[in-house]
């Protein structure tokens, strides 16, 4: 766990104070990149893994080509279950391509297919830009699954941070469309509400280091070409504001630090306190997509993107707050 128990922010001289003790050396080390102005830029010349390929798949209307990276795909053997993979960034960085060894090794874990999309950044493309990339690759992997040795109607989604909110999007417009049927969704510490740090102020312990409530209003204005926290906002880009969140799939994962978002009774994450309810809702996810482990979903999530994003996350992003009041 990330915050300290017992402990509240105010009245911390110490930073880091909320922050795991395991976790600390690393927290420092970025706070101080912050501070003197360094940028991290992704190495554009790294081999891609075995097992790995990359492809350009189709697009809907005049939309350029969209770039996905597919791991652990195999046309021969038994359909397995795949995951359609968004990856972090705020909406305006991140690349598909910086996260395909950690997805390999939750391939193999997992006995499935996985494929990351390298959709648009905000804010060269506005919304609905990325959804439109998101779909156009959930539409290949579904039109194509045999050809990848998936079974179509078990296709899953998962997002980290912006990509969370990616997902959460996908979901609903996958539901709102209604062509293609989502079998799951997995949302670690998602970005789900443009109201975070706008409109509604976040907690104190919340947005204090590296990912604050400046940098979550900056992300969602980029993404929605608007001020944050505005009464209207475009249809289907702030799944936080979405009036009925049902069918948009069959389970929901939470990750990090997530609180419950609801939404006129419906909840888009599990409580963190309902940790039975959650452990079913993942053994239910492996019986739907027949993974090796039916528990393994969950396990390796937290294993593969939680030890420094999701143990940082409960200081650093306040991603989840809606309806005007701190969940």
């Amino acid at each position: 766990m990330a915050l300290l128990p017992g402990r509240l922010f105010a009245g911390q001289t110490d930073p880091l104070a909320l922050v795991d003790p395991e976790l600390r050396p690393l927290t420092s080390a970025i706070l101080k990149a912050q501070a003197s102005g360094a940028t991290f830029k992704q190495p554009t010349d790294v081999p891609l893994p075995k097992g790995v390929t990359q492809r350009r798949v189709p697009s809907r209307g005049s939309a350029p080509p969209v770039m996905v990276y597919v791991v652990n795909a195999r046309a021969d053997g038994p359909v397995r279950g795949a995951i359609l993979h968004m990856h972090g960034g705020g909406f305006v960085g991140g690349s598909a391509a910086s996260g395909v060894r950690a997805l390999k090794g939750l391939a193999e874990a997992l006995d499935c297919v996985i494929v990351t999309v390298d959709y648009r950044l905000a804010p060269a493309t506005r919304f609905p830009g990325a959804l439109e990339d998101n779909y156009a690759a959930l539409t290949w992997l579904h039109d194509d699954a045999a050809s990848l040795g998936v079974d179509p109607a078990r296709i899953a989604l998962l997002g980290e941070s912006a990509g969370g909110g990616h997902a959460a999007m996908l979901a609903i417009a996958a539901r709102d469309r209604g062509v293609i049927r989502i079998a799951a969704q997995a949302l670690v510490y998602p970005m789900l509400d443009d109201r975070t740090g706008s409109s509604v102020t976040p907690p104190p312990q919340v947005g204090q280091l590296i990912w604050t409530a400046k940098s979550n209003r900056e992300g969602w204005e980029a993404l929605l070409g608007q001020i944050a926290g505005g009464r209207r906002v475009p249809d289907g880009a702030v799944p936080a504001r979405e009036a009925d969140l049902a069918r948009s799939a069959a389970d929901v994962h939470r990750g990090g630090h997530a609180r419950p978002v609801r939404r006129r009774g419906h909840r888009l994450c599990p409580s963190p306190h309902r940790r039975r309810r959650t452990h079913r809702t993942a053994r239910r996810a492996g019986r739907l997509s027949r993974f090796r482990d039916n528990r393994a979903l969950g396990r390796r999530l937290e294993a593969i993107y939680s030890r420094a994003a999701w143990g940082l996350g409960a200081c650093a992003c306040p991603h989840r707050l809606t309806n005007g009041r701190r969940m």
